[in-house]
């Protein structure tokens, strides 16, 4: 994240996120997604999914100062290294 950002801890019980925390400030990253095993890769992806499901997945743009909820989000997907979110086409 750098210097200027904390980081975000998410904890996730089984696939369910409980919590939400701020972390210190980033140098350099010291754990990336592709440390991550590929098992938790897929959990968070769960995750993502059933909370956007539920209406309770924000994602926020800080590019475009945009926010979309679960209903504007069409397919979460590992892709590779990245967690690759995409929009329904009404919010393209």
């Amino acid at each position: 994240m750098g210097p200027r950002r904390l980081v975000k801890i998410l904890k996730f019980v089984g696939s369910k996120l409980v919590s939400i925390e701020d972390g210190g400030y980033g140098t350099a990253p010291e754990r990336s997604l592709e440390t991550i095993s590929t098992a938790d890769k897929i959990r968070l992806v769960q995750a993502l999914q059933e909370m956007a499901e539920k209406g309770e997945l924000v994602i926020w743009n800080p590019n475009t100062n945009q926010s979309f909820s679960g209903r504007d989000i069409e397919q979460i997907v590992l892709n590779g290294n990245a967690i690759q979110i995409s929009l329904s086409k009404s919010n393209k």
